[in-house]
């Protein structure tokens, strides 16, 4: 399973403020094979996203900012799923969890997260950091709902109600296993291994 995501995509929405924040994991999306472009190479990578809210950080109409980061659903070494999914949790992975770690393990943890701007023609909320809570720190109680979406579990509901961006990239997911158009429901019943 795979899912994380990177502020990214159109649309007016109001920024998560900068600077490191409490926050819970409450949702996590497998976006499937996704293009990528890195050094003038193409490349398809599978991807997800983790969305965060922030409890006590709260918009003008009483929910929590939230904020997400695309990841490429590897544990390589070198991987950025890999190095803050091991600073949230405190521990570096065993062998046997290196073999197939659920993130599903992830959704409702506590943590820290640092939010950086980035600048440019636009500007947006970019999740810099992630790192465990200090012990005996006390969270907020969780605002949203959990969600988590799995392309090899699909459930049209969890689809349906994931922001038309999400959609469309899962959508067009380099995999056969997916229709060419957005009135289409995927086929999930392929072979992509995890």
């Amino acid at each position: 399973m795979s899912l994380t995501v990177k502020e990214s995509g159109g649309g007016d929405y109001v920024k998560a403020p900068e600077g490191t924040h409490l926050a819970r994991c409450y949702q996590i999306i497998d976006l499937g094979p996704q293009e990528q472009t890195f050094q003038g190479e193409s490349s398809i990578k599978e991807k997800v996203v983790l969305l965060w809210e922030l409890p006590g950080e709260l918009m003008d109409d009483g929910r929590p900012f939230s904020c997400s980061k695309m990841y490429t659903n590897s544990l390589n070494e070198k991987s950025n799923l890999r190095k803050d999914l091991e600073s949230w949790r405190t521990k570096k992975f065993t062998d046997e969890e290196l073999a197939g770690f659920d993130l599903r393990a992830v959704l409702g943890v506590p943590s820290q997260v640092t939010i950086v701007w980035s600048t440019g023609e636009k500007i947006y909320a970019n999740v810099a950091t992630v790192v465990g809570i200090p012990k005996g720190l006390e969270m907020p109680a969780a605002v949203n709902a959990s969600v988590v979406y799995d392309r090899d579990q699909h459930d049209q509901a969890v689809f349906n109600a994931l922001p038309q961006w999400m959609r469309d990239k899962i959508i067009g997911a380099k995999s056969d296993a997916y229709a060419a158009s957005a009135e289409s429901t995927p086929d999930f019943d392929d072979d992509v291994p995890f």
